[in-house]
């Protein structure tokens, strides 16, 4: 077993759970489960300035110089916050009646989002474009209701994982277990996927059994596939052929020994994803053929992949870090509290455990 031997530069007390950081310009950004949103410095862990935020939803993201957040408010409603980095000030918001997985990519925010329909009451999902410069609404999509059986079906319908835009075309996943691909500019519909062999779990709703299969992992694109998570299945779909015949043209499967609902990453040809029993996978992307997989203790985080090293946190009260070609263990750090999903940036770990953020440096 790896020694533990990675020095600790600093840690920081939050006073309160920690959760999922992003690193930017020098700057660490994370919530925590009292309602503050902390950016510290990434050399000493002091603080630049610290917001309050009344109730995270999904966890921050910066791009494009603006910091991303859902936000939960006193009056029952969600907003979509875009805040100066350097100062904490808000620049612009975006109301709504529900929140939904988000992504920054190019100059708009994809996000879904939840409504009432004012005509049956049924609460629904659709996926919004957002410009990112002003906030101002681009687009929606909501599926054809050809789709669904009726409205009560469509009703099911919710932006389940975050979206992905690869060249032009948006993919995000359902709760529906529909995998859609979308045109970037307008919002279309090009092509949707959805497994019809797939063992489809079922609930009972107002008397109805309904599909609760979900996708909550975000699509990757690489090596001209979009590979995404469902159940306890991976897909991999080739993009070109989908494209020719406007539905989802599946390449290979993986089966894992239970349900993957954290998000994937991606190096060197390799797929990285967690399952609910605990288990790393390393699955290639080309053939879903599995590399390795890895048995945990405790209930582990979504995995990131820096320098050749796949890193995950787990309840354990470890940090580890995995060979991504092999799948042995090169570095284990023992907290006192879970660890959650962390961050790298130039050789340097950032994670949240026990009230605390932490940053480790990367051995050599």
């Amino acid at each position: 077993m790896a020694e533990e031997k990675t020095p600790l530069i600093w840690k920081f007390e939050a006073g309160s759970s920690v959760f999922e950081p992003v690193v930017s310009e020098g700057v660490v950004y994370f919530g925590s489960e009292n309602g503050e949103l902390y950016a510290l410095d990434i050399n000493t862990g002091d603080i630049k300035w610290k917001k309050r935020i009344e109730h995270f939803d999904f966890y921050p993201v910066v791009s494009n110089g603006l910091l991303y957040f859902w936000e939960y408010g006193d009056n029952k409603s969600y907003k979509f916050c875009a805040l100066e980095p350097v100062t904490g000030e808000e620049k612009w918001n975006f109301q709504t009646q529900y929140s939904g997985p988000f992504t920054v990519m190019a100059d708009m925010v994809l996000a879904g989002r939840g409504f009432t329909n004012a005509d049956n009451g049924a609460d629904q999902s659709e996926l919004v474009a957002i410009n990112c410069n002003n906030g101002e609404l681009k687009w929606k999509f909501i599926p054809d209701p050809y789709m669904y059986d009726d409205e009560f079906y469509q009703s099911r319908f919710s932006v389940s994982s975050k979206p992905m835009l690869s060249n032009e075309t948006i993919y995000f996943g359902t709760s529906d277990n529909y995998l859609f691909a979308l045109d970037n500019a307008a919002g279309e519909e090009k092509w949707n996927f959805s497994d019809d062999y797939a063992p489809h779990m079922e609930e009972a709703v107002f008397g109805k059994k309904v599909p609760c299969n979900s996708i909550y992992t975000a699509p990757i694109v690489e090596e001209g596939l979009v590979c995404f998570a469902s159940g306890n299945l991976l897909y991999g779909i080739d993009i070109k052929t989908s494209n020719d015949f406007g539905f989802g043209d599946e390449t290979w499967k993986y089966e894992a020994e239970s349900t993957i609902k954290r998000t994937l990453a991606v190096s060197e040809g390799i797929v990285f994803f967690c399952s609910d029993n605990n288990i790393l996978y390393a699955v290639g992307i080309k053939d879903g053929q599995e590399k390795w997989k890895s048995k945990f203790l405790g209930y582990i985080s979504t995995p990131t992949v820096s320098m050749g090293m796949v890193y995950i946190g787990s309840d354990d009260k470890h940090l580890y870090g995995l060979d991504i070609k092999t799948g042995k263990e090169k570095l284990k750090f023992e907290t006192g509290g879970i660890v959650s999903t962390p961050a790298v940036s130039k050789r340097v770990v950032y994670f949240g455990s026990d009230h605390h953020l932490y940053a480790l440096q990367i051995p050599e």
